[in-house]
């Protein structure tokens, strides 16, 4: 039997790739290529660029909208007191294009969301101005309203 030599592992090149196929893209982020569409399709990771018929995504954009996602310590919870508008024990639970559950136990208040993207979503994901859309848009007209009916109901007594 006769055994054929395989190449030296040193000194095989591998080019540097700007462009990642749908699964390398996925594999690279660390997550499941259906999750990564999710992503995709809820702006936190970028759209692909087209190629011929191919979709590529850019390894750089990936980078950027990486670095944009919410650190694991960066809770959904207003305990420190990001949220301006809300109190404190207020916590959200989001979805695509600025779905959210909001729950407020403090005024016993569950707020479900959905539609389409407020304000101007960031092309690349959930950095501050999703958030900072989510409060000017949603969180400080409805507790708005839970003022004004406040001092609607202390007036009436």
């Amino acid at each position: 039997m006769r055994h054929e030599r395989l190449p030296d592992v040193a000194r095989i090149e591998i080019a540097p790739r700007r462009g990642l196929a749908r699964p390398e893209a996925a594999r690279y982020v660390g997550v499941s290529p259906g999750n990564f569409n999710a992503m995709v399709s809820d702006g936190r990771m970028p759209q692909p660029k087209r190629i011929g018929r191919r979709l590529v995504w850019d390894i750089r954009a990936i980078d950027v909208a990486f670095d944009e996602l919410p650190d694991r310590d960066d809770s959904s919870s207003n305990a420190d007191g990001t949220w301006d508008a809300l109190p404190r024990d207020a916590y959200a639970g989001i979805g695509i294009d600025h779905q959210v559950l909001l729950v407020v136990p403090s005024l016993e208040l569950i707020v479900v969301r959905f539609g389409g993207a407020l304000g101007n979503p960031s092309p690349h994901g959930l950095g501050s101005a999703f958030w900072q859309d989510l409060e000017e848009h949603l969180f400080k007209p409805l507790m708005a309203c839970f003022l004004e009916s406040d001092s609607t109901a202390v007036a009436n007594q």
